[in-house]
C-alpha cells in the first residue's frame, strides 16, 4: 500500500495533530505535523504503525485535532481504507 494523503484546510493558524486509530479507537500511529498557517495543507501516512510495522488491511480512523492561538479547538474524524 502507498501512503495515504491527508488534506486539511485551516481558517486560521493552528497547531495540528493527526492520529491514526483502529476501529476500536486505539492509537495506531501519530503523524507529525508542523504548526500550520491558514490555508490548505497535506500530511501523509505511510500505512505503518508507530513501531514501523505495516498495518493490516481494513478501515482506520484519522483524527485531526487543531488548536488556534486564540484557544479555539476543532476535531475532525474521517475513515480511510487500507488494502
Amino acid at each position: 500500500m502507498g501512503a495515504v494523503q491527508i488534506a486539511y484546510t485551516l481558517s486560521a493558524a493552528a497547531d495540528v495533530e493527526v492520529q491514526v486509530l483502529n476501529m476500536a479507537g486505539r492509537t495506531v500511529a501519530t503523524i507529525p505535523v508542523e504548526p500550520s498557517e491558514a490555508g490548505t495543507h497535506t500530511a501523509f501516512w505511510p500505512g505503518r504503525s508507530a513501531s514501523g510495522s505495516k498495518v493490516p488491511p481494513g478501515q482506520y480512523l484519522l483524527r485531526i485535532d487543531c488548536k488556534a492561538d486564540d484557544g479555539v479547538a476543532s476535531t475532525r474524524l474521517v475513515t480511510v481504507g487500507v488494502r
